[in-house]
């Protein structure tokens, strides 16, 4: 059989089964695959996602699998899963690739999302929405290291970023609403540097910061220069501590972000070793009228969520005067 696009291969399962998708990252799995599929006389999607591609280069995999799915002799469709780039999909669709799935959502959706989403807000009394590019995140891959495998935005990723923002936060405005962005770890906006240029690029009528204590100091930033820097453009602060020995060991360990939140690489404020007086000293000071959010963003088996709040609050009475 010769190989065929996904939809082809889809209309096939309108006849009441089921079709398998196989991730693969060597020749062995690929042939291991065609050979379960010619068993059992069944079509098959051959698939490799983005993710896998820093160990099984699509440079050198994609061609085993598209003379592979070739000489199948089950119809079979070949396919890129959760792309990150336009780059890589280009590239799979020049080698012969007859599916791809981009991770990443068209403008037109995500702002019908978000006016759905600011609506809901709104209605409960909110006057910020919080927003953060998901993408490319690898906050939520339990085999991704969260420092090592940090993903770093190509340039037409941050224009694309920076003006879809710019078209969000006027959306938000018009609803009578402030969007703020949150730099996250395990994203394409997590250090100093990439903050400033997300800054710099985008409209401060409409678009500002959510400043998070927690991932700036486990990111290893200036914490306390950035609060500087970006006070006139902060409208909501998330309070979050930071074990710096858990933080060295998801290092050393190569631990994914959920592994390292799970180990107690962030507790509340007061608990960890942020020093918070500078923080509340200079936000105190300024005419910031927005929200603090206390995070404990730990394994609630490990950490009685009511004793860590009762701490947090105990704390930030002490050193913020609220």
């Amino acid at each position: 059989m010769p190989l065929v696009n996904m939809k082809e291969l889809l209309a096939q399962s309108d006849d009441g089964f089921a079709i398998g998708a196989f991730n693969v990252s060597d020749m062995e799995m690929t042939m291991g695959a065609i050979k379960a599929a010619e068993e059992l006389n069944a079509p098959l999607i051959l698939q490799i996602a983005e993710g896998r591609l820093r160990y099984s280069p699509l440079e050198l995999l994609g061609p085993v699998m598209i003379a592979a799915a070739r000489k199948c002799t089950m119809p079979t469709a070949v396919h890129l899963d959760h792309g990150r780039t336009l780059e890589t999909v280009r590239l799979a669709l020049s080698m012969g690739f007859t599916s791809v799935f981009l991770l990443t959502q068209l403008y037109e959706q995500v702002e019908k999302d978000f006016i759905t989403h600011c609506s809901f807000l709104k209605t409960m009394g909110a006057r910020f929405c919080n927003v953060a590019e998901q993408g490319n995140s690898v906050q939520g891959k339990l085999d991704v290291p969260v420092f090592e495998g940090k993903p770093e935005n190509t340039a037409e990723q941050w224009k694309l970023l920076t003006e879809g923002l710019d078209k969000l936060g006027k959306v938000a405005k018009d609803m009578g609403m402030t969007m703020t962005y949150h730099h996250h770890m395990g994203t394409g906006v997590q250090t100093e540097a990439e903050i400033d240029r997300l800054m710099e690029n985008t409209n401060p009528d409409y678009v500002w910061l959510l400043y998070d204590t927690g991932h700036l100091v486990c990111s290893g930033e200036d914490y306390l220069g950035i609060l500087k820097k970006y006070m006139s453009r902060i409208r909501h602060i998330h309070l979050k501590d930071v074990r710096l020995d858990v933080r060295q060991r998801v290092i050393d360990e190569k631990m994914s972000f959920l592994d390292g939140v799970r180990a107690g690489m962030f507790t509340v404020p007061g608990d960890g070793d942020v020093d918070f007086a500078p923080i509340f000293d200079y936000v105190n000071k300024s005419d910031f009228d927005g929200w603090y959010i206390v995070e404990a963003e730990q394994d609630p088996a490990k950490a009685n969520p009511l004793e860590y709040a009762q701490k947090a609050r105990k704390y930030i009475r002490e050193k913020a005067g609220l």
